[in-house]
């Protein structure tokens, strides 16, 4: 089709039938009349999961390229469904939902379970025994106590993904079978097609207030075809509701970093609360130091210290940008000039000496005023951290 390779033997149309049967079984929300380049003979078991704010602001920046934002259908209940509930949105879906909302596969462990199927946990089968005619005869299986035994049956269903069944099969190895089972093609564990992920963040321009909904609720799916395939396969580009959570320093890594250090129960929760906590005053800190760093640039004729610059991230600096932050410093809570020396403070700053008291005073209050400059240039970087704050202390901002 694209002058790449053997296309598959089968057609889209002999497959979509199975989708469905898929989508049916897992409980599947989406919006059957969006098309995302996948004709449907039928419509989604449920309508979609609503899409983010964030979304939106995908949407509305990328309006009149090429890139066209689309709710994702996904396996996660947007209502009421077979006893499971619908998703509220808690941005923590990997590892697992806390509701339920989410489909994996203990749903359909727990049918089976109710219908007289018994669960092994902790089992890791081992090898296929194969009878005289070639059949599957048993599982071998070994528990975590190097206890070992059979499962035998009538019906075998060997779906340990793509890794797990042929790494079995291959183990499976007889006089009978010396390549491993069901590999008289020789082609198990070949040809194996993985999807490689590259992550990437960025610093918006504006709030995008992400951890409200599932992890992802939209995503650009028109690049999966079109000319660039004759030089690449298919490609999706997911947009996350999870913020930071992923690189080091975020939710994940810091869970994973406090239980390695042996933290455990009500002494991990407290652990990370109290580095959240640490994150927040650094955050709070940095904030007064760049706000009277603004507040020290007197005119455009000063030259800005070194450690003024990288604390500003190089940010330009007018007059009237100058006198705004010295009015909003005057304004902002606890900073009127009763009980702050703006004066003394400026000299402290240019002279790189410590501030006598600020840290204490710019809260998600004080961050919220961040909002009403209007010069981009200097509130661009303060806009996110007033934002989060505020977003982190209900009540206060």
């Amino acid at each position: 089709l694209y002058g790449r390779g053997v296309d598959w033997p089968i057609g889209y149309g002999e497959l979509e039938p199975f989708y469905q049967a898929a989508e049916a079984e897992l409980g599947v929300a989406g919006d059957a009349e969006d098309d995302l380049g996948s004709p449907r003979s039928g419509g989604f078991p449920m309508p979609p999961i609503p899409t983010s704010y964030l979304d939106k602001v995908f949407e509305r920046s990328l309006a009149g390229t090429r890139y066209q934002v689309r709710s994702t259908p996904q396996a996660r209940n947007s209502v009421v469904r077979e006893g499971r509930p619908a998703c509220c949105g808690s941005a923590s879906c990997i590892p697992i939902c806390p509701v339920g909302a989410k489909y994996d596969a203990a749903v359909h462990v727990a049918k089976a379970e109710r219908l007289g199927a018994a669960l092994h946990a902790r089992a890791t089968a081992t090898l296929v025994e194969t009878d005289a005619r070639n059949r599957v005869a048993g599982i071998r299986f070994q528990r975590p106590d190097l206890s070992a035994g059979v499962a035998r049956g009538r019906l075998y269903v060997i779906a340990a993904h793509a890794l797990e069944t042929p790494r079995l099969l291959l183990h499976s190895r007889s006089e009978r079978n010396p390549g491993g089972a069901a590999n008289r093609s020789d082609q198990v564990g070949r040809n194996l097609m993985d999807h490689p992920v590259q992550l990437s963040w960025a610093l918006a321009g504006e709030p995008v207030w992400p951890y409200r909904g599932p992890i992802s609720t939209s995503g650009i799916e028109n690049l999966r075809d079109g000319p660039e395939r004759t030089a690449r396969a298919a490609l999706r580009i997911q947009i996350s509701n999870d913020g930071w959570n992923w690189p080091t320093g975020g939710a994940l890594t810091l869970g994973r970093a406090l239980a390695d250090e042996g933290w455990r129960g009500p002494a991990l929760r407290q652990a990370a609360a109290d580095q959240a906590a640490e994150a927040l005053a650094a955050l709070e800190k940095t904030l007064t130091s760049l706000v009277l760093d603004a507040a020290a640039m007197r005119s455009l004729d000063d030259e800005i210290g070194d450690a003024a610059a990288a604390r500003i991230a190089a940010a330009p600096a007018d007059r009237a940008a100058i006198a705004r932050a010295r009015a909003w410093l005057r304004a902002s809570a606890g900073l009127d000039a009763a009980e702050f020396n703006l004066q003394d403070a400026e000299e402290r700053v240019a002279s790189n000496l410590p501030i006598e008291r600020p840290a204490a005073q710019v809260t998600s209050q004080t961050c919220g005023q961040v909002h009403r400059w209007s010069d981009p240039d200097q509130s661009a970087q303060l806009e996110a951290v007033g934002a989060w704050l505020s977003a982190a202390r209900p009540g206060e901002g």
